[in-house]
């Protein structure tokens, strides 16, 4: 009996220590992975505190780039001559080379040299998509002084906006020469920004999400570095391409707004040209209908565009077919339709066939119309009767067909 005591009395305490055990790994684990977490957020925090400390300095380089007065008149030709009284420069104003270098700013991954062209260009292609153009240019040139935008330039220390073109002109006493500027960003397209709320993403063609919108020109683009900034609101659509990685889009703005340059209007989309690899043969069908003189082709112009911060690619920004004034100009009367493939699987769609037209027409507008009612009867009796003539042997009905 004793004895068995005794055994009992050591299988408790083996199975305490064993428990011990347990609960004091446990206890070190809880202790290492909360020390982990307290240097990964020491970390954000120090790389935090260093973004901000470089985001101050920014934003005091453009004030001070603000604060710059412009260097013109008697005070210029009084700095000229100071200075070539120190310096004895060459007698030619010329701008030698430009670069932006990436030690001097932060947005820059790496140096980027600009090409002087001629004695009136400069053109500089910046690798990336910038959402602004805050740069510090280095450039060296033959000469007494370069302003920019006659302000004086600093090389290596002046920062300028190069969001428009700017005047670069290099100074002596006795003449100057002067260089228009074109800075351009990734491939000099104008650049989208879309930001959804709440960072969504596009996953419907039937309900619209609310965002924002910020359409940026390039340096050559129509109205260069002008900002177009908007409320929108963004579905999907499309057919096939729809199911495609590179997603098509429809944007509806809550007023009517003008976008590079074609009539104001709510409605506009995003083509996303996925299974044509030039991504030219949209483009070239609008350019060959504005060629034709047709009564309308969609206004369209190719842009690069971010949706939440990420880019998806380069688009066509169109306006969207529809009857307007502007637009498709058929009056209240008119009719909009689709040849559309997959009318017979999509919900809601209104649509016929004919004989030659493969294999369904949609009727996309006036809205309302339903099978069988005066419009649906009307403008597929008055196609399949043009469809007729246009394919029998005698043509000339043709005129009395569309001109009744």
């Amino acid at each position: 009996m004793e004895k068995m005591k005794k055994t009992f009395l050591v299988f408790l305490m083996a199975l305490s220590f064993a428990a011990c055990s347990e609960d004091l790994t446990d206890y070190y684990t809880r202790i290492e992975n909360r020390e982990k977490a307290n240097e990964a957020m020491k970390k954000k925090n120090d790389e935090l505190a260093s973004a901000n400390d470089a985001l101050a300095k920014r934003n005091a380089d453009i004030a001070a780039m603000n604060a710059r007065l412009k260097l013109e008149g008697e005070e210029l030709l009084s700095k000229l001559k100071a200075l070539e009284d120190a310096t004895r420069p060459k007698a030619e104003p010329k701008l030698l080379t430009i670069e932006f270098v990436a030690a001097d700013n932060a947005l820059l991954s790496q140096n980027v040299a600009g090409e002087v062209v001629g004695d009136s260009v400069v053109e500089v292609w910046l690798p990336s998509i910038m959402k602004d153009k805050f740069l510090i240019p280095r450039f060296t040139f033959d000469g007494t002084l370069v302003t920019i935008n006659e302000q004086e330039a600093e090389s290596g220390v002046s920062m300028f906006d190069f969001t428009k073109p700017v005047e670069l002109t290099v100074h002596t006493s006795q003449k100057s020469l002067t260089y228009t500027m074109y800075v351009h960003a990734f491939t000099g397209l104008p650049l989208l920004y879309i930001d959804i709320a709440g960072r969504q993403e596009v996953t419907s063609k039937d309900y619209y999400l609310d965002a924002s919108l910020r359409l940026v020109e390039d340096v050559r683009t129509r109205a260069a570095g002008d900002v177009v900034s908007a409320p929108v609101h963004i579905k999907g659509r499309g057919n096939s391409s729809w199911g495609q990685p590179k997603k098509p889009y429809r944007l509806k703005f809550d007023e009517k707004i003008a976008l590079l340059g074609e009539h104001k209007d709510k409605s506009w989309v995003l083509i996303p040209n996925y299974s044509d690899k030039s991504m030219l043969r949209n483009a070239l069908s609008f350019q060959l209908g504005k060629m034709s003189n047709l009564d309308w082709t969609p206004g369209a112009h190719f842009v690069e565009v971010i949706v939440n911060g990420r880019h998806d690619g380069t688009y066509l920004l169109c306006e969207k077919i529809k009857i307007a004034n502007h637009r498709v100009a058929v009056g209240d009367d008119g009719f909009i339709l689709e040849c559309n493939r997959w009318a017979d699987r999509e919900d809601g769609n209104v649509y016929f066939s004919t004989s030659h037209i493969d294999p369904y027409l949609v009727i996309k507008e006036p809205d309302g119309v339903g099978y069988g009612d005066a419009n649906y009867t009307y403008v597929r009796d008055f196609v399949i009767e043009a469809e007729n003539v246009l394919f029998s042997s005698n043509f000339k009905l043709c005129r009395l067909v569309f001109d009744s």
